[in-house]
């Protein structure tokens, strides 16, 4: 598949699933409720079950899709014009995805969000 089309479709999903998706389910681990005790409203993410419908992710998790979203423009322009070996932007393509996993566990709901996009990141890159 073209690493444009790949691009585009991996964007758009981000934007949506961080940005727009509302929803009234939660997510969490028990760990979520340590972390959510001591830190700034940057980090504060729902935590259960509520009646509204809202976006389960915090103003970090949605300011952090942004940069991803760059990183993909950015990743298809190096590719593009061939700055780099193949090898190795693939090596740095995974190593990013790898940092994003795990900086996501600071809340399971972006886990969960970023499982598909890393799935088809590394099936179609």
């Amino acid at each position: 598949m073209n690493l444009f089309i790949i691009t585009i479709i991996e964007s758009f999903y981000l934007y949506y699933m961080f940005h727009i998706l509302k929803t009234k389910y939660t997510f969490h681990h028990p760990f979520e409720y340590l972390l959510m005790n001591d830190i700034n409203d940057y980090f504060k993410h729902p935590i259960g079950v509520t009646d509204n419908y809202r976006s389960k992710i915090c103003k970090f998790g949605r300011d952090g899709s942004i940069l991803i979203i760059v990183y993909l423009y950015f990743r298809y322009i190096i590719t593009h014009f061939e700055l780099l070996q193949k090898k190795n932007w693939i090596i740095f393509n995974r190593f990013i995805l790898l940092i994003i996993f795990i900086i996501s566990w600071m809340n399971l709901n972006a886990v969960i969000y970023f499982t598909p996009f890393i799935l088809f990141d590394l099936y179609f890159v």
